[in-house]
């Protein structure tokens, strides 16, 4: 449906309207999409019959944006109507929103194209806000095609998170509909993933869909040869070596896909007992490990850290970056047992985040029992986003066995470039503390 052909509002503008506005804001927002003293227009879209015509004021925009200064004091200065083609009206709408009265409507659907306008036309502070409701609001649904955006805008940040999430949830984000739709270069970089949740015969899967999408994008027929010509080299970033027998010969094998002499040697990789590594396949499985930062010199010795139903073991803390709290890590008891595990995150006393959970930890060896006490990982659901350089406080409340502790603990350790600083928290009533305890790992990414 075409839209109408201009995006005035319907404002009135009654003599002495500035009196009744009492800060700048207000007098900017009265004047958002408004004709009165108007003196450029901007023609948007990107389908003819879908265009608008906005009206709005040179001195806003070129004291909010130096794109803006350069256009309209300019090359583009004695210009009546200038025409935008490269974005839709509503995010342009929301770019000049923040830019009279600093405020935006961002959704799933336009935050993409307001984050591309923002760095386009140099509003650091909207870009800013994009990225960081793109960091809220990135699901495994959207997390290709925000991935996409954030390489190409140069947001490292966001795209840092983006493959955070396609490590942890690759399995799901590779069967999903929209995996098949990414570019190509796209997919080389995730085939190049070491760091992925997935089995190797997932991506063979996922890869061949891809090539069957291309084919159709390509105007191609769907046939074995048109998607080795589309795939040509990506086939030797698939790790089959690592596939089981059987999944190698019910899938890649029977494809038709790979050339009879790799099929052969990758037959005789897996039957034999010898591994002959001149494959021209990677033989590295992919594996998913979160970073660990580890506070505790060493355990504790002749001790065993105890629980009863009511006392919490805590720790505050903060990070020098931003970073997403994927769990954490808890001893468990030399002779075995089963926990029941309370976690809570609280940021100046207000809860953040809650998790319940269990584990199992099975009779530690007698030889060394202390030397290297078993952490378990306590992950959570959904992982937790830490602002920089503000504290946090992490509850735990434990019921099972007594069991290790950690000893000699830091104040301040570094892991993957993010510093961490360990406190005492005043909600530990159970022992834990920066120097001793209980809560001897987090686990993040970025």
């Amino acid at each position: 449906m075409s839209e109408s052909p201009n995006a005035h509002r319907n404002i009135e503008n009654p003599p002495q309207w500035q009196t009744t506005k009492t800060n700048v804001k207000g007098r900017n927002e009265h004047m958002y999409l408004n004709s009165l003293i108007s003196d450029v227009q901007f023609c948007i879209g990107k389908k003819t019959n879908h265009k608008k015509t906005i009206p709005a004021h040179k001195f806003v925009l070129g004291t909010s944006s130096p794109v803006f200064f350069a256009m309209l004091y300019g090359e583009f200065s004695k210009t009546d109507i200038i025409e935008i083609e490269d974005c839709e009206t509503e995010a342009f709408l929301e770019l000049l929103r923040f830019i009279y009265y600093d405020e935006v409507h961002l959704t799933g659907q336009n935050v993409v194209d307001v984050l591309y306008l923002a760095n386009k036309y140099i509003v650091p502070v909207l870009s800013k806000e994009c990225v960081n409701y793109l960091l809220d609001n990135v699901q495994t649904e959207n997390v290709l095609s925000v991935l996409n955006a954030a390489v190409c805008f140069g947001e490292s940040r966001l795209e840092k998170h983006c493959w955070s999430i396609l490590s942890r949830r690759t399995t799901e984000i590779l069967a999903s509909d929209s995996f098949i739709d990414i570019d190509r270069q796209l997919l080389v970089s995730v085939l190049q993933k070491d760091n992925l949740n997935v089995c190797e015969i997932d991506v063979f899967n996922s890869v061949k869909r891809w090539a069957e999408a291309e084919c159709s994008r390509k105007e191609l027929e769907i046939n074995i040869e048109n998607q080795k010509v589309v795939l040509e080299s990506l086939l030797y970033l698939i790790r089959f070596p690592v596939m089981t027998a059987k999944e190698f010969a019910l899938g890649p094998a029977r494809s038709e896909l790979l050339p009879l002499e790799d099929v052969k040697s990758i037959f005789i990789y897996l039957n034999s007992n010898v591994k002959e590594k001149s494959l021209k396949y990677p033989l590295t499985r992919r594996e998913f490990k979160p970073h660990c930062c580890s506070r505790y010199v060493k355990p504790m010795k002749n001790y065993l850290w105890r629980y009863d139903e009511k006392d919490t073991d805590a720790i505050r803390f903060k990070a020098d970056q931003e970073i997403f709290l994927a769990g954490i890590g808890l001893y468990g008891s030399p002779c075995g047992g089963e926990y029941t595990v309370s976690v809570e995150i609280v940021i100046e006393s207000e809860p953040v985040h809650k998790h319940s959970s269990s584990f199992t930890c099975p009779p530690y060896p007698e030889m060394n029992p202390i030397e290297n006490p078993p952490i378990h990982s306590i992950m959570f659901d959904d992982p937790l986003r830490i602002k920089e350089e503000t504290y946090y406080d992490i509850f735990v409340l434990l019921d099972g066995p007594p069991s290790f502790a950690g000893d000699d603990g830091r104040q301040n350790v570094t892991e993957e470039g993010v510093n961490f600083v360990f406190e005492n928290s005043s909600g530990s009533t159970n022992g834990t503390s920066f120097d001793e305890g209980q809560i001897p790992t987090l686990l993040f990414y970025f």
